[in-house]
């Protein structure tokens, strides 16, 4: 994939501070909004001996999405982008590329509730439309 991951659990990040996501929604330009994903899923990926448990969400882009994503990523590669689901950071990653995909994942969450929060509103925002 293009983008970098990570994951933040309430409270906790592996490198710099807490920002609230209220605080990043009001300071930060908006990207994407439910709206431009059509799916989301949720793939598990087993502990092993070298790391726990951990996440991949696939998010399925719609048309509007897929070109926002692309016209966004040109010009920001290599900067981070955060998703804020009800207030709250939910993962993070770097774009290390410009895309111009249908789908992206965002691999390595550690956290299943965040990343399962993430599919969640994705897709029961897909159902009501």
């Amino acid at each position: 994939t293009g983008a970098g991951s990570g994951s933040s659990a309430a409270g906790s990040v592996e490198h710099g501070k807490v920002v609230a996501g209220d605080l990043l929604i009001r300071a930060c330009p908006v990207l994407l909004t439910t709206k431009c994903f059509s799916s989301a899923e949720l793939i598990t990926q087993p502990a092993n001996g070298l790391a726990d448990e951990m996440y991949t969400v696939r998010l399925n882009l719609t048309p509007e999405g897929r070109s926002r994503f692309y016209h966004w990523s040109r010009a920001h590669e290599n900067e981070s982008i955060v998703f804020v689901v009800k207030g709250n950071v939910t993962t993070a990653g770097r774009v290390t590329q410009v895309l111009d995909i249908n789908w992206w994942e965002i691999n390595n969450i550690r956290d299943h509730a965040s990343a399962k929060s993430l599919v969640d509103v994705v897709n029961s925002n897909s159902k009501s439309n």
